[in-house]
């Protein structure tokens, strides 16, 4: 005997409003057989949707998302004026409106938006005053197309997914600016399809070009839908399935990187998070002290040039500046020089706290070296390999003889006026002396968090003064007139080229060698917590320009087994998510508040969270900038 087999006949249809479309052209019939995005612009767009479903559900059209910028925003909806907030209506009054609203409308121009649809569309964020919603219908395939009943009590859910689309080849990516896209048997042509999945580490984008187009990728995100009830206009009551757009993680899907298949056995999966760990703590790294320490570097190089005339090669007024700092700083490049040294130093003072504390938490061992400024044979053979490399690279930052026992004017350093007392001990020669020093004197680094006042060194080493803040010593990662005699020894990878590159930027190259040797000796196991810091972009990450979109309805009935597997929508029309600061983005009245505190105390305090995407034209424009003098400015406004 053979059962045969029920099968659902179930499919994914645009909403029930929006069917009044001539069938026989292409174009219009691949919109009938895909969902549609619907577009508000107010903060109250469910109670402008409900009204609308309640009373004027054959107006849906109006509010399907086109094209717009601010300055040719979309056409407004004409039925908006006539929304009121849903009331208990009886029958009879409802059926009045839907003859109201049949005897003046057009039945083949329907609810239809008069604005051009040509062009990408682009979806802006609800900080912008925009809402969008993914709509559709889930009918049966039989006479009337009556909608789909779904059963809770069986597991049965309707969803969405967003899956992000990339063209092999120019001209589908010509296409899709266009709004174009062609699908044949439920698959984007000339399209890779990527599922947004989760993995212990987030989400991640994975290829689903190996699975059938009614096949979810395992552990895909799916969003929740919502039901919206009406009756039409022959008083048969239907229902809509919609949910809300989070155009608001637009940077979450742009930085997830691409699915990484995590090998079988325990073993593998503990390599695997112990690499996600030390990428997470390199970029903390990265943040709190490399790129500050790179950045002086960066900004001596510019002050020296600015001193030598614009020549990074030759400093041809150094003599002249030093034979200058032995009188009162009235002069030029005795004034620049104090004030870069200024500057260097108290960003050096942040660094060399933040530096002990990463120590303290992540190397642990070296830290209790360091603090008992025990350095003996015994003491070192007591660290691992990689950590003895680390301490040989910290054990080689010294500051030069030049600095330390050259003339008096170098040896007092930072001080703003000649004077008779010898500064030679404020300034420390080591980076270990340093940093036991920050370590064994906790009130340095609360002393350096409580500042309110930028450092001068007239006011912080004035002879007699007990209540300055900053620190009494000296120890300056990069300096104006002797970039040489600070520097790191450290051995860059085999097969650095480093011929073209300037002196600063050999030393960004060791600060990341640097880097790298402290997270290779960084122990971990599964108690170690992982600091909640973006990982920086690399290779597995997909391009963030040009980021096309499409979503997908969902409709799966766990209970049916492998007979009614789940259903999958066409595509809806591609789409982009706009930035927060995209140019053609409407605008809601933004308040910005600016740091009260703007110590470096105060400043410190901010996330650095952020990262800035500048173009190559932009990136010359800068480039030239740094190079204008302020004699340049001068001229630039002189009349003659």
């Amino acid at each position: 005997m053979v059962t045969p087999v029920l099968k659902h006949n179930t499919k994914w249809l645009a909403p029930s409003p929006l069917w009044q479309r001539d069938l026989t052209d292409p174009q219009q019939r691949q919109r009938f057989n895909r969902p549609a995005i619907l577009r508000f612009k107010n903060d109250t767009f469910m109670d402008e949707l409900l009204a609308l479903m309640s009373y004027y559900p054959d107006r849906l059209g109006e509010w399907e998302a086109v094209p717009e910028t601010w300055r040719e925003p979309m056409a407004e909806p004409a039925t908006a004026k006539k929304l009121v907030v849903p009331e208990p209506v009886s029958f009879f009054s409802a059926q009045q409106k839907r003859d109201i609203a049949r005897l003046n409308k057009n039945i083949g121009q329907a609810g239809q938006s008069q604005s051009s649809s040509e062009g990408l569309l682009k979806l802006y964020q609800p900080s912008q005053q925009r809402f969008y919603l993914v709509t559709a219908s889930l009918v049966c395939r039989k006479a009337g197309l009556p909608d789909r009943g779904i059963s809770p009590n069986k597991l049965e859910r309707p969803a969405f997914v967003v899956r992000r689309i990339t063209p092999n080849d120019d001209e589908t990516a010509e296409q899709l600016a266009n709004g174009e896209i062609k699908v044949v048997q439920g698959r984007i042509q000339n399209c890779t399809e990527y599922a947004h999945v989760g993995v212990d580490s987030g989400y991640q984008w994975r290829d689903v070009g190996d699975l059938h187009p009614d096949q979810l990728a395992a552990a895909e995100e799916r969003l929740p839908m919502f039901t919206v009830g009406f009756s039409d206009l022959n008083g048969y009551n239907r229902k809509l399935l919609s949910g809300l757009i989070p155009v608001g993680r637009r940077e979450a899907y742009l930085n997830a990187r691409t699915f990484v298949e995590t090998p079988a056995g325990d073993d593998a999966e503990q390599e695997q998070q112990n690499a996600e760990k030390r990428e997470a703590v390199k970029t903390l790294f990265a943040q709190q002290i490399a790129a500050p320490w790179k950045s002086l570097h960066t900004l001596t190089n510019n002050d020296r040039a600015n001193l030598a005339g614009g020549s990074n090669a030759t400093n041809r007024s150094l003599s002249a500046i030093e034979d200058d700092m032995g009188s009162p700083p009235s002069g030029g490049n005795n004034r620049t020089v104090l004030i870069s040294r200024e500057q260097v130093q108290t960003a050096s003072w942040y660094v060399l706290i933040d530096l002990a504390g990463f120590l303290e938490k992540y190397l642990n061992n070296l830290w209790l070296l360091i603090k008992n400024n025990t350095f003996s044979p015994t003491a070192l053979a007591t660290l691992t390999s990689a950590e003895r490399a680390v301490f040989d690279v910290l054990n080689s930052v010294r500051i030069g003889n030049d600095i330390t026992t050259g003339p008096v004017a170098n040896r007092r350093f930072l001080r703003a006026e000649l004077a008779t007392t010898n500064y030679t001990n404020d300034i420390e020669d080591n980076l270990l002396a340093v940093l036991h020093r920050v370590i064994v004197s906790p009130d340095i680094a609360d002393n350096l968090e409580a500042v309110e006042e930028l450092y001068s060194s007239e006011k912080a080493h004035a002879a007699g003064d007990p209540h300055s803040l900053w620190p009494q010593f000296l120890f300056p990662l990069a300096d104006i007139l002797y970039p040489s005699q600070i520097e790191l020894t450290v051995t860059l990878p085999p097969g650095t080229d480093t011929s073209d590159l300037a002196a600063y930027e050999i030393e960004h190259l060791k600060i990341d060698q640097l880097a790298e040797l402290i997270t290779a000796a960084i122990p971990l196991d599964e108690n170690t917590a992982i600091p909640e810091v973006q990982a920086r972009p690399n290779s597995s990450s997909l391009s963030a320009r040009d980021a096309w979109f499409v979503i997908r309805c969902v409709y799966e009935t766990p209970n049916c087994g492998p007979f009614h597997p789940t259903l999958l929508s066409d595509p809806t029309r591609p789409f982009e998510m706009a930035s927060f600061f995209d140019p053609d983005a409407p605008g809601r009245p933004v308040r910005i508040p600016m740091p009260m505190d703007i110590s470096p105390a105060g400043l410190r305090k901010y996330s650095r969270n952020a990262s800035f995407m500048i173009s190559d034209a932009l990136c010359g424009k800068i480039k030239g900038i740094r190079k204008i003098t302020l004699g340049d400015l001068v001229l630039s406004v002189l009349p003659w």
